[in-house]
C-alpha cells in the first residue's frame, strides 16, 4: 500500500538516528544534563506518563482550538479579499505585520489581556500566528482560477455565489491545504512557546520548563517527545483531511 511505503523510510531513518544517538551517548560518555540517552528519555516518559498525558491534553486542545480559529478566520478573510480587491490590498500588509510579530512579544501581552492561567491567552496567540499562512495561500488560490472556467460559468448564467462554490473554492483547495500544513506545524510550536511565559501547571510548556529548572532533563525531554508526537498527529490530521476533501489533487500529486 502507498501509505505503508511512504511511512517505511521515515520509520527506518528514525530508528537509525535513535540507535546512533544511544551509541554515541554510551561511547562518548555524554552527561545527562547535556543530552540524555533515548533509553533514559523513554524510561522517564513511562514514569511520568500520567502527568505528561494530562499536560499534553491541555496543550493539544489549545493548539487545535487556536488553529481552527486562525485557519477559519484566514479563509473567510481570503474570501472577502478575493471578492473585494481593495480590501485584500489593505489587509495583506496588516497580516504581514501580525505574522512578523515575535511570539515572545505576543504571549506576554495575551497573558495580560486574557489572564495568565486561562487557555484563551494561548489560543489567541496561536490564532494570530496561524492566520497568516492560511490567509495568504487561500487568497492566492482563490485568485488563481482559470479565466476560461469563470467565463464558462458566466455563459451558463451562474451567479457569483455559484461560481464561488463550484469553481473558485474547489480550485483553491490545493493552496488552502498548503497553508493549513504550515499552520498545523506552527500551532504546536506556538502553544509550547506561549506556555513558557506562564499558565496552568497542566501544560507541556510549563512542565518542560519546570523539569529543566530542577535539572530533570530526561523528564523534560519526555515532554518534548510528547510535543513532537502531538505535532505529528496534527500534521497527519491535515493530510488526512486533504485526502478526504481533495482526493483528485492528492492522486495527481502522487502520480
Amino acid at each position: 500500500m502507498d501509505w505503508v511505503r511512504s511511512a517505511l523510510w521515515p520509520i527506518v531513518g528514525g530508528v537509525f538516528i535513535l540507535g546512533v544517538w544511544e551509541l554515541w551517548i554510551e561511547i562518548a560518555d555524554v552527561q545527562a544534563f547535556l543530552l540524555p540517552a533515548p533509553s533514559a528519555i523513554w524510561s522517564a516518559l513511562g514514569d511520568e506518563l500520567t502527568t505528561i498525558r494530562g499536560a499534553a491534553g491541555t496543550t493539544f486542545r489549545s493548539a487545535v482550538t487556536g488553529l481552527l480559529v486562525g485557519a477559519g478566520a484566514g479563509f473567510l478573510v481570503a474570501l472577502l479579499a478575493s471578492r473585494f480587491s481593495r480590501l485584500g490590498d489593505g489587509l495583506t500588509p496588516l497580516a504581514v505585520v501580525a505574522a512578523s510579530t515575535p511570539i515572545v512579544v505576543l504571549a506576554p501581552i495575551s497573558n495580560i489581556w486574557f489572564g495568565l492561567t486561562t487557555p484563551l491567552a494561548k489560543v489567541v496567540v496561536v490564532a494570530i500566528v496561524t492566520f497568516f499562512p492560511v490567509f495568504v495561500n487561500a487568497a492566492r488560490g482563490l485568485r488563481a482560477v482559470s479565466s476560461s472556467d469563470l467565463e464558462l460559468m458566466r455563459s451558463y448564467g451562474a451567479s457569483r455565489t455559484t461560481s464561488l462554490l463550484r469553481v473558485r473554492i474547489p480550485s483553491s483547495l490545493p493552496m488552502v491545504f498548503v497553508g493549513l500544513r504550515i499552520a498545523a506545524s506552527l500551532a504546536m510550536i506556538t502553544t509550547i512557546v506561549a506556555e513558557y511565559f506562564g499558565g496552568s501547571r497542566r501544560t507541556l510548556g510549563v512542565y518542560i520548563t519546570q523539569k529543566a529548572s530542577v535539572v530533570r532533563f530526561d523528564e523534560a525531554w519526555g515532554g518534548i517527545v510528547a510535543a513532537c508526537a502531538l505535532a505529528l498527529m496534527l500534521y497527519g490530521a491535515v493530510l488526512l483531511l486533504e485526502r478526504l476533501i481533495a482526493p483528485w489533487y492528492t492522486r495527481r500529486a502522487r502520480a
